[in-house]
């Protein structure tokens, strides 16, 4: 996913699970980190907050039940996945969704 945010209130420096993000007023700031845009979106529900979120390109959902396990234990070492190798094929495919922010319907 590709979000650009817009600042439309005072220049503000936002904590988020990777650091801090200065958004200046009207300047757009792009990321592709889906939990800095959940984390905005929170933040923007306040009344002093004054952020527009557009999702320029949002990617299609991985299927991992398609993968061979020892694929998703590749995909799961490279995601930073704790015990990935001692997991069996759907507690993986549980895992990579919650990392990935990926919901079952």
């Amino acid at each position: 996913m590709l979000a650009k945010i817009t600042n439309f209130g005072r220049p503000k420096t936002f904590p988020t699970y990777k650091g801090y993000v200065f958004l200046p007023t009207f300047e757009p700031y792009k990321t592709q980190d889906k939990k800095v845009v959940k984390t905005l979106e929170k933040y923007n529900k306040r009344d002093d907050i004054f952020l527009k979120i557009e999702v320029l390109e949002d990617e299609p959902a991985i299927d991992y039940s398609k993968y061979k396990i020892y694929e998703l234990r590749s995909i799961a070492a490279k995601a930073g996945i704790e015990g990935f190798f001692t997991m069996k094929k759907l507690d993986l495919i549980k895992n990579l969704e919650d990392k990935n922010g990926i919901s079952q319907n």
